[in-house]
């Protein structure tokens, strides 16, 4: 294998790098985006808490996927506990790849 051959990207790369493209900071630790049919809101902190997902930064996770023009279904929500889990498949994927991006995004983007 050359040594100047670069790792060509892979799917989860590309849906990593959409999600982030789509990330608007709405200030107070708020956070919205949109990813293919998921629209999502989260509350990220800096440092994580008991509060947070895991442990995590994000303390708020609302993701809403669109089923039709008119139909709209909360897939995830997260209020500092439970409320609504994702579902296995492509809800659980989505809800993985966005909490990836928001746990590791920087903390100054709030500001």
């Amino acid at each position: 294998m050359e040594e100047n051959q670069r790792n060509e990207p892979t799917e989860q790369d590309i849906l990593m790098d959409r999600i982030i493209d789509s990330i608007t900071a709405k200030g107070n630790h708020w956070f919205t985006g949109n990813i293919d049919d998921y629209r999502f809101n989260a509350k990220v902190f800096s440092e994580g808490s008991k509060y947070g997902i895991d442990g995590g930064r994000v303390s708020k996770l609302w993701i809403q996927k669109t089923m039709s023009e008119y139909r709209h279904v909360t897939v995830v929500n997260y209020d500092r506990g439970w409320d609504i889990k994702p579902a296995r498949g492509k809800d659980e994927e989505m809800y993985e790849s966005i909490l990836r991006c928001l746990e590791t995004m920087p903390t100054d983007m709030s500001d």
